[in-house]
């Protein structure tokens, strides 16, 4: 009966021998042996790659250190298409202030213009909003926080992407809240009634 240690046996000697030596059985049982080694090494490497950045994660210091080790996970595609989401989100909360503080709104703008803003904000909030505001919570990144991450992800892509990439891809939710109050919210006028019935 052939033990593993015959088996380990015979494949050292069988490493010795020249290529040009071998018999076929040799030739396909060294074949074998390595391409389990190389599989083996690759396994090897995968785990300690992914031990480091483990590592590397437990050791962030602030959000944007762990964003930055998190965007080292995507593809360069990836970092570029989030990239220029977030250009454009940025683009429209701009424009989006610029209505909303107080002095500026129709500066420099036609009732055209606000029209086709509040119609383009309509367009972006369908894709989600962001909740910005998570980032009050002390060290979300952290293994102490991995539950709270959890449903925060569960809340909508756009937050998702947020929280672990830390791209804004969706218009922030008080952004979009101080717009919507001001202009896309109905507004209806009522008389206030003065004492004895009569109006002003």
């Amino acid at each position: 009966m052939t033990t593993d240690r015959d088996v380990r046996k015979r494949a050292l000697l069988e490493d010795q021998i020249p290529l040009e030596q071998m018999t076929p059985e040799q030739i396909r049982r060294k074949d074998a042996r390595d391409r389990k080694r190389a599989q083996r090494e690759l396994e090897k490497q995968a785990k300690a790659k992914k031990e480091a950045a483990q590592k590397e994660e437990v050791g962030a210091k602030t959000i944007q250190e762990w964003w930055e080790i998190q965007r080292k996970k995507l593809s360069p595609e990836e970092r570029e298409k989030f990239e220029a989401r977030q250009d454009e989100v940025l683009e429209m909360v701009e424009v989006m202030d610029e209505y909303v503080k107080p002095g500026l709104e129709g500066s420099r703008t036609t009732q055209k213009d606000l029209d086709d803003t509040i119609e383009e904000v309509r367009e972006m909030a369908k894709a989600g909003l962001v909740t910005t505001a998570m980032l009050v919570v002390p060290k979300l990144w952290t293994k102490e926080e991995a539950d709270l991450r959890r449903r925060i992800i569960a809340t909508g892509e756009q937050n998702a992407i947020f929280l672990r990439y830390g791209y804004i891809t969706g218009i922030p939710e008080r952004a979009f809240e101080d717009f919507r109050q001001k202009f896309m919210v109905p507004r209806t006028s009522s008389a206030i009634q003065k004492p004895g019935g009569s109006n002003p």
